[in-house]
């Protein structure tokens, strides 16, 4: 399984991945979920103010992930 963390104002970020589905947390609360196979997924989720959490993971031979916060990348890994 591949975790990767952001921190964004003071909220927790943490996208999940494995094999066989994607997991978005803000604050330790499941946000959104991409189950099955594929080379190429997005997570939506919110901040407790509105602010909208997107998330594209995808990769052939090494998995990338980037999350932005209201269109601001604040990770790329």
């Amino acid at each position: 399984m591949k975790k990767w963390n952001a921190e964004y104002e003071g909220n927790k970020i943490r996208i999940e991945n494995s094999w066989d589905e994607e997991k978005l947390y803000i604050n330790e609360k499941l946000h959104d979920e991409g189950i099955g196979l594929t080379s190429r997924s997005k997570l939506i989720g919110k901040l407790p103010d509105g602010k909208l959490v997107k998330v594209c993971i995808g990769g052939f031979c090494r998995l990338h992930c980037v999350v932005f916060v209201d269109d601001e990348e604040i990770l790329r890994a």
